[in-house]
C-alpha cells in the first residue's frame, strides 16, 4: 500500500494524520520501518509503524488496552453498603481502579476508590473517626475526673476550685476586646494574624477593678503597642495618653473606648 493511500484512514482509533518517515523501529534493532503520525480518539498523538496498524496489532495510543484492563477490574458495587457508606455510581477512573460517589449515614456525599470500600480501609465520610475519638475523650474523662485527674490539687478547698482562674479571665477578656475592635490595630488598622495585642486603656496595677473591663481594653498591632509603651512608659498609662496616641478623640468616642 502506498503512502498516500493510508494517509486519511482509520485503525481502531486511529486516524492516520502523516508520512514520517523511514526509520529505526527500536534504538537496539537495525530493521527499518515506515512510521505514520496518528491521532487517537482521546486526543493523543503516536508514530506507528505500518506493520503495526495494518495487521492490527496497535488500534490506539494505549488507552484501549487500559479501557479494557478497567473493564476486567470493574466490580458493580451499586447499592452496597461499606460501615456508613452506601455507594451510588461511579464519577471516575483513577490509578488503575474506579472512584466511587458514596453517601454516608450522617447525609455527607462523598468520592471514595472502590479498592478503599472492598479492602475496608474507608467506612465514612470521617464522622466515625471523630465518634470514636469523641468516645474515647469521654472515658478519658470520666477516668481522670475530680482527685483522678493527673493536675489534682489535694491542697485546694472547693471554693478555690469554684474560682476561674486568672488566665482564663483574661483569654475571656482579650477575645472581647479582638472582637469589639473586629480584630484589627486601632491605630494603624492591621489586622494580620498573630499580630494582635489587648492593651489597658488604664494600667493593669494601678486600677485593678479594671483589668477585666472590656471597655479598658484597645486593640493594638504589635508595632503600635511597642510605641506607645515607648512613648508613656508602663505601670501608670491613662485614657488621656491613648487619646493622644490615637490622635483624634472621635476614634475613640465611636469605639465606646472607657471614658
Amino acid at each position: 500500500m502506498k503512502k498516500k493511500d493510508i494517509i486519511g484512514k482509520r485503525f481502531g482509533k486511529l486516524i492516520v494524520k502523516r508520512y514520517v518517515g523511514f526509520i529505526k523501529a527500536t534504538e537496539k534493532s537495525n530493521h527499518k520501518s515506515s512510521f505514520w503520525e496518528c491521532i487517537c480518539d482521546c486526543g493523543k498523538t503516536k508514530n506507528i509503524s505500518s506493520g503495526h496498524l495494518l495487521r492490527g496489532a496497535v488500534v490506539s495510543c494505549g488507552c484501549f488496552r487500559k479501557e479494557k484492563i478497567f473493564e476486567a477490574l470493574f466490580k458493580d458495587i451499586t447499592g452496597k453498603r461499606f460501615g456508613r457508606l452506601i455507594a451510588i455510581r461511579v464519577v471516575n477512573k483513577r490509578n488503575g481502579g474506579y472512584i466511587w460517589e458514596c453517601i454516608c449515614d450522617c447525609g455527607k456525599v462523598v468520592n471514595v476508590a472502590g479498592n478503599k470500600l472492598s479492602f475496608g480501609h474507608t467506612k465514612s465520610c470521617g464522622c466515625l473517626l471523630r465518634d470514636i475519638s469523641s468516645k474515647r475523650m469521654k472515658k478519658l474523662n470520666k477516668k481522670q475526673k475530680g482527685s483522678n485527674h493527673p493536675k489534682w490539687n489535694p491542697n485546694k478547698t472547693d471554693e478555690d476550685r469554684k474560682k476561674k482562674p486568672k488566665e482564663f479571665k483574661i483569654a475571656i477578656w482579650r477575645n472581647k476586646v479582638y472582637k469589639r475592635d473586629l480584630y484589627s490595630c486601632q491605630k494603624c488598622g492591621d489586622n494580620k494574624g498573630h499580630n494582635l495585642n489587648s492593651h489597658h486603656i488604664y494600667s493593669w496595677d494601678k486600677h485593678p477593678n479594671l483589668r477585666h473591663t472590656v471597655s479598658n481594653g484597645i486593640t493594638l498591632c504589635k508595632e503600635c503597642h511597642k510605641k506607645f509603651h515607648k512613648k508613656y512608659g508602663y505601670g501608670n498609662n491613662t485614657l488621656i495618653q491613648m487619646t493622644k496616641f490615637l490622635s483624634t478623640w472621635r476614634q475613640r468616642k465611636e469605639n465606646n473606648y472607657l471614658i
